[in-house]
């Protein structure tokens, strides 16, 4: 059964970062990358994708996930201003990593003027205003409290990083 660790925060928080290191130091971790849905037909069902996604590397023996359903609850309203990812689709999909045999949410995140210096710094052109990538950080830390059946790793990448 496979450990699952997925990874989640605003842009400018860490992730990409964080995941090369747990790639670089566990050769042959699945790794799986979500972005944004390409159609609306595929936004409504993308927690299908994920759960296939689960149960496809459930004999590995780490499973990174680099986005996920939690960030659709947070792009979803802010950024196409529509909820695509449910609550429900939230606990089975956790539920279902539990069967799969577990894991842990990492969720990073950091200030405001640390997360934008750093879209700034490498070019982000997805978040075009620092107010966007406010109401997105404020939204993870309302969605990073729904988790109910994987524990939640909290960490401030702006400090100790």
């Amino acid at each position: 059964m496979a450990e699952y660790i997925i990874i989640e925060g605003p842009d400018g928080a860490g992730k990409s970062t964080l995941v090369k290191s747990i790639l670089e130091s566990h050769p042959g971790t699945v790794y799986g990358h979500f972005g944004k849905p390409e159609s609306d037909e595929e936004a409504f069902g993308y927690w299908e994708k994920y759960a296939a996604f689960i149960k496809e590397h459930q004999d590995a023996k780490l499973v990174v996930l680099d986005r996920s359903w939690y960030s659709d609850m947070v792009y979803g309203p802010v950024m196409r201003g529509r909820i695509e990812m449910t609550d429900d689709h939230m606990e089975m999909l956790e539920l279902l990593v539990k069967a799969c045999g577990g894991g842990i949410i990492i969720y990073l995140t950091a200030k405001p003027d640390t997360l934008w210096s750093r879209c700034k710094h490498r070019g982000e052109s997805y978040i075009d205003t620092r107010t966007t990538l406010v109401r997105i950080r404020e939204k993870y830390e309302e969605v990073m409290k729904k988790p109910r059946y994987l524990p939640v790793i909290r960490t401030d990448t702006g400090v100790n990083w």
